[in-house]
C-alpha cells in the first residue's frame, strides 16, 4: 500500500526531527509487592537502512573526490518500516491518557518488557518517538499526583507504543514505555484500528556519505564513512551493518597509502577501489566494482563531554 503525499510529508517531518537520534531510552524495574514482576519496557531505536537507489551514478565510472569534502558518494538513507495510523484512538494507557490522530505516523520497534514476550514472534510493535512528558498540559493525573509522584512513576521520557498481535494490519493493543509502576506495565486493549506501512522508506535530506580529507598532521589522505542530514556532514563514532541477519562493525576511516595503489575497500555491502591520488589537485579517485545493497544501518554517536574550570 502507498502512503498519501500528506502522510509522506509527516514521515519527513517526522524523520527531520528523529533520525540522527541514537540512544534508546532505559529505565529500571520497580519490584511489586507480590506475584511476578514485570520489567519495565525497553524500546529500541527504529531501523534505519542504506537505500542504494543511484547506483548508475557511481558503477562503471571512476569518481573524484577533493580532500575539502566538495565532493562525496551519497547513498540514500531511510526507514525500514514506518506506518501510518489510520483512525484516532484515545485511551488511558499506564496510566495516563493518550490520543493518536488519523494519519499520525509510527515505526517499527523491537520492544522488551511488560508482557512482551507472550506476544505472538510474529507481532509488529509500532512505536511513536519517546517525548518529555509536559507536566503542565496532557497529564490529567498531575492535579491529583502531584510532581514528586509523578517523577516517581514515570521516566522523563515517555513513549507511547502499539501492538499488532495477530499481524492483520490493526492495531489492538497500547502500552507506555516509561512507566515504572506494575500496574502501569499492561497492555490497553482498544477496538483494532488499521494502520497502512511502507518499508525501506527513503528520506529526504538524509545520506550515507562518503568523503576524502587531509590527513592528520600531514599523513596520507584519509577516506571517511559519515551521516549527511540536510546538507551538514556529520562524524559518527562507528557503524553497524546487517549481515545475514547479523550486525557487525564497520570502520568507518580508510587510510589511503598513495605508494600501494590501487586499494580495496569494502564497507557493507559494497566494495570499492582506491585507484590514484593526484597531490596537485588535492584528490583521490575511487570506482566501485560492487555497490551498496539495502542493508539495516546503524551508527553512534559519542557524547561530548565539555570540561569547565572554576
Amino acid at each position: 500500500m502507498q502512503f498519501t503525499s500528506g502522510k509522506r510529508g509527516a514521515l519527513l517531518g517526522l524523520a527531520a526531527l528523529v533520525l540522527i537520534a541514537i540512544a534508546a531510552p532505559s529505565w529500571a524495574a520497580q519490584a511489586p509487592a507480590g506475584g511476578r514482576s514485570l520489567k519495565t519496557f525497553r524500546v529500541a531505536e527504529f531501523e534505519r537502512v542504506i537505500i542504494p537507489d543511484n547506483a548508475e551514478a557511481y558503477m562503471g565510472r571512476t569518481v573524484r573526490l577533493k580532500l575539502d569534502r566538495s565532493e562525496v558518494v551519497r547513498v540514500s538513507l531511510g526507514y525500514k518500516y514506518v506506518s501510518a495510523i489510520l483512525g484516532g484512538v484515545e485511551a488511558t494507557v499506564g496510566g495516563l491518557p493518550q490520543a493518536i490522530a488519523p494519519g499520525e505516523v509510527f515505526t517499527r520497534r523491537k520492544v522488551s518488557g511488560g508482557r512482551i514476550a507472550e506476544l505472538p514472534a510474529d507481532a509488529v510493535i509500532l512505536c511513536r518517538p519517546s517525548v518529555m512528558h509536559n507536566f503542565a498540559q496532557g497529564l490529567a493525573s498531575a492535579a491529583t499526583l502531584g510532581l514528586t509522584q509523578l517523577a516517581a512513576n514515570y521516566a522523563t521520557d515517555i513513549q507511547l507504543c502499539a501492538v499488532d498481535g495477530d499481524h492483520d494490519g490493526r492495531i489492538e493493543k497500547l502500552f507506555l514505555g516509561g512507566a515504572k509502576r506494575q500496574q502501569d506495565l499492561e497492555f490497553t486493549n482498544i477496538d483494532p484500528v488499521p494502520y497502512e506501512h511502507e518499508e525501506n522508506f527513503p528520506v529526504k535530506g538524509f545520506a550515507f556519505v562518503l568523503y576524502a580529507t587531509k590527513g592528520f598532521m600531514g599523513g596520507d589522505p584519509l577516506l571517511i564513512a559519515a551521516i549527511e542530514q540536510s546538507g551538514r556532514i556529520t562524524d559518527v563514532t562507528s557503524f553497524r551493518f546487517e549481515t545475514n541477519g547479523k550486525m557487525a562493525d564497520q570502520t568507518r576511516v580508510f587510510s589511503v597509502r598513495p605508494r600501494k595503489l590501487p586499494q580495496e575497500i569494502r564497507i557493507g555491502a559494497a566494495v570499492l577501489t582506491i585507484k590514484g591520488y593526484d597531490p596537485a589537485a588535492q584528490a583521490v579517485d575511487v570506482a566501485f566494482s560492487k555497490y551498496f545493497e539495502t542493508q539495516t544501518l546503524d551508527w553512534y554517536i559519542a557524547p561530548t563531554t565539555i570540561y569547565i574550570s572554576y
